[in-house]
């Protein structure tokens, strides 16, 4: 399977960069993801690292913040692997005996950048939120 995926990647123009344990890393449009490996080679793994981190917010405020962007989002689930930085990830299982893994990868790498985009943007107003709330005389824009 993980010769199949980095063939799928070459077709869909990625350049994947090998790193340590088998993971499999490579850029669209300017964000870093990752390919995780697992026991199971019909579990597809594809993650953003450290979209976030507690140097940016308080871990109250990241924790509301994962609570409602695990809510929002159907596909994709947030997660700190680490406690300090939060993970974005797309868990896909084959369960057919033939698919179309170009399909399935263009699917969850899709679907990977619109819920980092959508938790840039909860991020953004939260820490507006928190300014304003301190310094109610700043104009943010």
């Amino acid at each position: 399977m993980k010769e199949d995926i980095i063939e799928t990647f070459a077709n869909l123009g990625f350049a994947v960069d090998h790193l340590e344990e088998g993971i499999l890393a490579f850029f669209f449009e300017g964000i870093r993801m990752v390919m995780m490996p697992n026991d199971d080679e019909n579990l597809l793994v594809l993650a953003i690292p450290c979209v976030a981190n507690n140097s940016q917010l308080t871990k109250e405020n990241m924790t509301k913040i994962m609570n409602v962007a695990n809510y929002e989002l159907r596909f994709t689930k947030l997660y700190t692997p680490n406690g300090k930085d939060v993970w974005i990830s797309y868990e896909y299982k084959i369960l057919e005996e033939k698919y179309d893994l170009e399909l399935i990868l263009t699917h969850m790498i899709q679907y990977l950048a619109l819920g980092k985009n959508y938790l840039d943007k909860l991020i953004c107003s939260v820490y507006k939120t928190n300014h304003m709330e301190k310094n109610p005389n700043d104009q943010i824009t």
